[in-house]
């Protein structure tokens, strides 16, 4: 009797487990999957528009009273989920309606997201840390943040736009991909960014370190100054910073995170020497960044003193 009593046990313990996993959602996220979730989470968010890109992908728009809008690009790449969430938060909200998106909204879209991503505690909690160090730090809060995390086998980024003005749009990115995607993804941004340094009459060097060592500071007496560098090579002794140096805080440069506490040091090294660096935040493990890579570097000089940080690192081809 005991026997069937721990095999009946047993079996109840099962089906609550079940019952109580997270639902698996099918990608690309179909319109009536959406819906159904808004309702159940009491969301006051309405579907503006369903875009089917393809069978692997598709586009919701979805906006509030506020006029907020943001938009779930959901597709499968490679039998892989990936999704893409964009806010857009119009000009001229009042600086009450601001914060009470990045307060209570923002955090709703997160738990939306994690919904239909899966892997959901995992991923709250990556975005709850995110959001405690937004906004719990005046500092965080007014100057943006960008945020790069592992989280189990997916890779997590987030970008807020500084709040400069209440006046203009602002801006929240969230791009969750699998592991086998992100070197995919880092290889685009790479081109992005060639592209945007060519629009910009930005030269990129493809040099050495020691050629990088040996560049003199520009001959006025500028505060900032940078030079965009690509080195082949490898990163060693990555550390996480406990102090970021002063001299990096000061710069204001769109070449650098805004989150600026949340540098690695390290050592990046070729075939000609070695040389110290600031490492951008990866979520790129130790063993990744130690192989070969095209390392985009930017050398500042700062009151005449050269500051060199590693933007983002590239598989060699």
């Amino acid at each position: 009797m005991k026997k069937i009593y721990l095999i009946f046990s047993m079996l109840i313990l099962l089906i609550t487990a079940c019952s109580s996993s997270e639902q698996q959602y099918q990608f690309p996220i179909s319109k009536e999957d959406m819906e159904d979730v808004l309702s159940e989470q009491d969301l006051d968010w309405f579907i503006k528009d369903f875009n089917v890109v393809d069978d692997s992908r598709n586009i919701i728009t979805l906006t509030n009273d506020d006029n907020i809008t943001f938009g779930i690009d959901s597709q499968v790449r490679d039998n892989k989920n990936v999704l893409n969430m964009t806010c857009f938060l119009p000009g001229k909200l009042t600086s009450d309606k601001y914060n009470e998106f990045y307060h209570n909204e923002l955090p709703e879209i997160f738990e939306l997201v994690g919904i239909f991503y899966g892997n959901k505690r995992e991923t709250d909690k990556a975005l709850n840390e995110l959001l405690d160090y937004y906004l719990n730090n005046e500092k965080n809060y007014a100057n943006g943040v960008y945020w790069s995390k592992r989280v189990g086998d997916d890779h997590l980024i987030v970008k807020i736009k500084p709040m400069l003005d209440y006046n203009k749009n602002q801006i929240v990115t969230l791009l969750i991909m699998p592991d086998e995607s992100y070197e995919s993804y880092l290889k685009s941004l790479n081109e992005v960014w060639k592209k945007a340094a060519e629009s910009d009459n930005i030269k990129i060097f493809n040099s050495t370190v020691a050629e990088m060592k040996e560049t003199v500071p520009p001959v006025k007496d500028i505060d900032i100054y940078s030079k965009h560098f690509v080195i082949s090579g490898h990163l060693e002794d990555i550390k996480e910073i406990k102090a970021v140096p002063e001299s990096l805080k000061n710069i204001n440069s769109k070449f650098i995170m805004p989150n600026k506490d949340k540098y690695l040091s390290a050592k990046l090294v070729d075939n000609t020497d070695s040389i110290n660096v600031f490492l951008l935040m990866t979520s790129l493990n130790s063993d990744e960044l130690s192989i070969e890579r095209n390392h985009n570097v930017v050398m500042f000089f700062y009151n005449n003193e050269p500051l060199y940080v590693v933007r983002f690192s590239v598989l060699n081809e």
